[in-house]
């Protein structure tokens, strides 16, 4: 999402006012989860262990297969590690629930009785962040919580052990008064694979990774194993892995493009009936005012007066809606060609009737930026829309919106001012 230019003196009070009334309304603690623990025996061996991990939004699905052998007879503890790390502004490693949805383990297809038996406190020996970002600091303490079961071997039997959870990974998200937008932290989660160390000499015989993401962006790995790209996620396979302290891998990504287009997919007024929008004028029926509304980024509506669109306006009647922000798609995104050869609306000014108001509110001068053209994609085209006015956390009733154009960005060919589409999002609350 391109936030506004607002050519005003509001630019100047803004920045003063803009953690007033505001906190965090969701969060994630688990920094790290790991590899199974031996706890309470020995003579077993990891012959094979496959790994796959889904990043779906702010959470990390894990389903590890571990083949295991034992030298002789016994009754086999073992204990699965989750990491609690906090964010200073919240400040708490107790255990929730919702950080880990559901765990399973079954072993040959047949579910083990698990318990969350002991936690500890942890000194984080230190997370994996890259060594670019913003929030590079390591914490000084957290708590590990251990997940325990046992197995029972017979010698020289091989088993099947399978571990499958959910985990709500490292977040912390934000709302404030003077938006009706949340603000999104990068996400974090991290693999310990050192915890498996204890098995037998601490070799994985044959070992395959797969670490795959969605609804995430600018997903960045790190760690010392050899992964490589691919299928648009990382791979690792190798054999006889040596594990060690340093077998740990961590993945830090964005997901706000995708949580902003969900939140207009939630709260944007689809459909809006062409009675309630007037345009001062249209190219044609291929390009007319139902463009701004259908939903589809590929169409436009297009002005039809002489020249570059300048004095162009659209207005709107949100009926009875409470309104929370106004949001713009500038431009042709029909493809590439008939971005850049169409005009884009520059400066736009807003005016405002506001419910049981005879005369119209002083206007707002807004500056959209000239992005690049990029593709249109249905799961993050949040990505492509300008703000035109956030109302904050009190939403707005007003019975008319005037939006007028007063400058454009000219395309490279054709004169004609084009609008992909215009989203009113409802007040949330």
């Amino acid at each position: 999402m391109k936030m506004k230019k607002i050519l005003s003196l509001l630019t100047f009070v803004i920045p003063v006012l803009i953690w007033a009334n505001g906190g965090p309304v969701d969060w994630g603690l688990v920094a790290q989860t790991g590899e199974i623990k031996l706890m309470e025996a020995s003579g077993v061996k990891l012959k094979s262990e496959k790994l796959d991990i889904n990043i779906i939004g702010s959470y990390a699905y894990v389903h590890v297969s571990y083949i295991l052998t034992s030298e002789t007879d016994q009754q086999v503890g073992y204990g699965f590690p989750v990491d609690l790390i906090s964010d200073p502004d919240y400040g708490t490693n107790e255990w929730e629930e919702n950080q880990l949805p559901w765990l399973t383990m079954t072993l040959d297809g047949k579910l083990l009785p698990t318990e969350m038996k002991k936690k500890e406190e942890l000194k984080p020996t230190g997370l994996l962040f890259p060594t670019d970002n913003k929030e590079n600091y390591q914490p000084e303490s957290g708590m590990r919580y251990w997940f325990m079961s046992q197995i029972k071997f017979m010698a020289g039997q091989e088993q099947e052990l399978i571990v499958r959870y959910k985990a709500k990974v490292r977040f912390s998200d934000w709302e404030t008064s003077k938006s009706i937008f949340r603000n999104y932290s990068k996400r974090f989660f991290q693999y310990d694979m050192s915890p498996a160390a204890g098995w037998g000499d601490g070799t994985i015989g044959s070992l395959e990774v797969s670490l795959q993401t969605w609804e995430a962006s600018n997903a960045q790995l790190t760690g010392k194993q050899s992964f490589q790209k691919a299928n648009g996620g990382w791979t690792w396979k190798e054999e006889n892995v040596k594990l060690d302290n340093d077998s740990r891998f961590s993945i830090y990504y964005e997901v706000e493009e995708y949580a902003f287009t969900d939140f207009i997919n939630r709260h944007g007024i689809k459909n809006l009936s062409s009675r309630l929008v007037k345009v001062s004028s249209t190219l044609g029926d291929a390009y007319s005012k139902d463009n701004l509304f259908d939903g589809d980024l590929k169409t436009a509506w297009v002005e039809g007066s002489p020249g570059l669109g300048i004095g162009e306006t659209i207005e709107l009647d949100p009926y009875y809606f409470k309104l929370g922000a106004i949001l713009i798609v500038p431009g042709y995104h029909k493809s590439k060609k008939a971005y850049e050869q169409n005009a884009r609306p520059k400066k736009v000014s807003i005016e405002l009737k506001l419910k049981g108001k005879t005369s119209w509110n002083e206007p707002l001068l807004v500056e959209l930026e000239d992005t690049p053209y990029q593709p249109v994609q249905g799961s993050n085209f949040g990505k492509l829309c300008q703000t035109l006015h956030d109302f904050g956390d009190i939403g707005l009733e007003a019975e008319k919106i005037r939006i007028t154009v007063k400058e454009v960005y000219p395309g490279t060919k054709f004169k004609d001012l084009c609008i992909s589409e215009i989203f009113l999002i409802k007040y949330p609350w």
